[in-house]
């Protein structure tokens, strides 16, 4: 997998996102005991309306030409990026595919003029810590506890510049 690139999800690639999202599924309802954001639905119900000149972008990952991941963002111009979900397939999983996109996501956003990002992840979810943490997200900016955001373990706000 030579070629990774980020585009912003098309209702044409929604077959193929569904299939990755039922596949996330069982992970996300272990570490975090709830699913993961759908590709391509209308989120607002589940995060609240993003504040004005704010937006959530559903994002497809490619690897050559297939359909690797998805992510969600909420675009915070001039602030950060913010990663709400991110899911790479089970096929597509250790090659360094997940790395590339969150390099192209931040390609993306410095070209706007932002150099920062933030996330949440599941204290009980160890890949994607290790995963994170990897990629320079050891910023802790707030644990959460597991009520507020109805999950089954603690939440950790990372964040890094790049």
């Amino acid at each position: 997998m030579n070629n990774i690139e980020v585009s912003v999800s098309v209702e044409g690639e929604r077959a193929r996102l569904n299939q990755l999202y039922q596949e996330a599924c069982p992970h996300f309802k272990k570490v975090e005991g709830r699913p993961p954001l759908k590709p391509l639905d209308d989120i607002t119900g589940l995060i609240g309306d993003p504040p004005e000149g704010e937006q959530v972008i559903c994002y497809t990952i490619y690897a050559d030409t297939m359909i690797a991941g998805y992510a969600w963002l909420l675009e915070k111009p001039t602030s950060y990026y913010y990663i709400l979900h991110f899911y790479i397939g089970n096929h597509f999983k250790r090659k360094g595919i997940g790395k590339a996109a969150v390099l192209a996501f931040d390609r993306i956003y410095r070209a706007k003029g932002i150099s920062r990002s933030e996330l949440l992840v599941s204290g009980a979810n160890y890949l994607g810590l290790v995963f994170w943490v990897s990629l320079g997200y050891n910023t802790i900016i707030q644990i959460e506890e597991p009520e507020k955001w109805q999950t089954t373990s603690v939440e950790i706000e990372l964040a890094r510049n790049f």
